[in-house]
């Protein structure tokens, strides 16, 4: 089989070249080469946890139980939100180089790390919409940094709300400042409980890199914005003092006070499929905006300790469980994180 191959320098995969696609060669060889554009989806810590594997002419995508994060992520449920992002990046791709897509959820009880099976349909024009998600992959980064102070249009908000709830989900913008108070010092308390849990910070630590390496996961520290214990070169001390453990909380909190849009993504039930779908709503989201040069970020800590996690949604005053918690606005221009290559997530 002919090789397609990127080179492994960890940011060089969000250099992919839609001029590479080989239009003549196999099912097989299409499909691997749109894995270059699924892996640039985004993930909890940047742990990319998903292995994609041929199969009859199709993408199988599972997860990869060695990047789970067992402290914060015990249900492996953002896991698998991570991977129907990826999902949707592939789907995204699909279209873009002119087919339908073949999808089906979870097609093997017996193997349940297998999340999904994607495969090219027949010949189709990819609509405007779908064009501009596929060009937006490449756009789309986490901003960790502080938002300018600028709004954003409500018709864009609005329009993310609308196709969130077609997807059968809801997307609550907390406009009114009472309940915008309320997340954000939920946030915080969130934030202080887990960086007080030893067993979490470094679970947390373990994924963040803060001197210049070659990883090719993790978030290193050119993209942890302003959080000021990454910057430091002595990270090392950090997990050791009380009085830094609270200078990041309290960053986090004004990120999330200050921002231009504060929302949260929920779904009426709570099970791996529900996850796999917000993943790709979640996904479907972050390139809209990015399309429209909108940047966004996660403040998943609520959502990631059992107890906080249910009042989130009545915080919202929404039904059932809250998913993901995001912060909106327009920055600076912001350098992508590393990515695993192809070889070492796609199998045969």
């Amino acid at each position: 089989m002919r090789q397609i191959s990127l080179t492994s320098r960890p940011r060089r995969a969000w250099e992919v070249d839609e001029s590479g696609f080989p239009r003549a060669g196999t099912v097989e060889e299409k499909l691997r080469f749109l894995v270059y554009y699924a892996v640039l989806a985004p993930s909890t810590r940047n742990t990319q946890p998903w292995i994609f594997r041929t199969h009859n002419n199709a993408i199988d995508l599972l997860m990869d139980p060695t990047r789970a994060l067992p402290v914060t992520d015990p249900e492996h449920r953002e896991m698998i939100i991570s991977c129907g992002a990826a999902a949707f990046n592939l789907r995204v791709a699909i279209r873009h180089f002119g087919y339908l897509d073949r999808f089906m959820a979870f097609p093997d009880p017996a193997e349940p790390s297998l999340l999904a099976r994607i495969g090219l349909g027949a010949p189709a024009i990819a609509s405007k919409q779908e064009e501009l998600l596929f060009h937006a992959i490449k756009l789309r980064r986490t901003y960790r940094h502080p938002f300018l102070d600028r709004a954003l249009p409500e018709p864009m908000l609005y329009r993310l709300k609308m196709g969130a709830r077609q997807d059968g989900m809801w997307l609550h913008f907390l406009d009114k400042k009472p309940e915008r108070e309320a997340m954000v010092k939920l946030i915080a308390e969130a934030e202080y409980r887990q960086l007080h849990n030893g067993a979490a910070r470094r679970e947390i630590l373990s994924w963040m890199h803060p001197a210049p390496r070659l990883d090719q996961d993790g978030v290193p520290a050119y993209a942890l914005g302003s959080i000021p214990h990454v910057r430091a070169p002595g990270m090392a001390v950090f997990g050791a003092r009380k009085t830094k453990l609270d200078e990041v909380t309290l960053d986090s909190e004004n990120l999330a006070r200050v921002a231009p849009a504060l929302a949260v993504l929920g779904t009426a039930s709570d099970d791996p499929g529900a996850w796999l779908r917000v993943g790709q709503t979640l996904e479907e989201i972050l390139l809209s905006c990015a399309a429209d040069r909108v940047f966004v970020s996660f403040m998943n800590q609520p959502v990631q300790i059992a107890e906080l996690r249910p009042r989130v949604a009545e915080i919202v005053g929404e039904t059932g469980y809250a998913q993901i918690i995001l912060r909106l606005g327009y920055g600076a221009s912001a350098t992508p994180t590393p990515r695993r290559s192809t070889e070492d997530v796609l199998i045969s």
